[in-house]
């Protein structure tokens, strides 16, 4: 969470005050950051919560970020990924490509432009582009394998839900 979100919090909407705790900004770009981000944020809904706490005796600013309207309540706005998930992209790429609707029904945590920004950052890195012609040494239209990968990982998921 910005710096300038923490001073929407702590000043409410006094925006000079947001611009000095900032330092960066001046009043007017604080204005704007507040007017543009309101919705994405919630921001209004961040302040009006930690007024409440304050009037109960909480001290701190408490901000978790909720997702916006339209996303699923399982995924959050956290753009860190888990050496899991990083497991479970690789996983499912092989499986599905860049079909990221389908990419994000199994990467609960994430949404479908995490995961595609996620491809675009690292794809050269991880050498992805190359990982779809040579899965298991056959051409991306190999059927039988698509279904037999995609058999296993079912069941893979099944037992991962069973424990957790």
């Amino acid at each position: 969470v910005s710096t300038q979100s923490t001073g929407l919090v702590k000043f409410v909407k006094d925006f000079k005050a947001i611009a000095e705790y900032v330092g960066t900004k001046n009043q007017f770009q604080c204005k704007q950051y507040y007017h543009k981000f309101k919705r994405r944020l919630n921001l209004d809904e961040l302040i009006e919560q930690n007024q409440q706490k304050k009037t109960e005796g909480e001290e701190g600013l408490r901000m978790t970020v909720k997702p916006t309207e339209g996303a699923s309540e399982s995924k959050k706005l956290v753009s860190y990924w888990t050496s899991s998930e990083k497991e479970d992209f690789l996983k499912y790429f092989a499986l599905y490509g860049k079909n990221w609707k389908q990419l994000a029904q199994h990467i609960t945590t994430k949404s479908q432009n995490q995961i595609k920004n996620y491809f675009q950052n690292y794809k050269s890195k991880l050498n992805l582009p190359g990982s779809l012609e040579n899965r298991a040494g056959t051409s991306v239209g190999s059927g039988a394998i698509k279904k037999e990968k995609k058999r296993e990982l079912e069941v893979e998921d099944n037992k991962r839900t069973e424990r957790g």
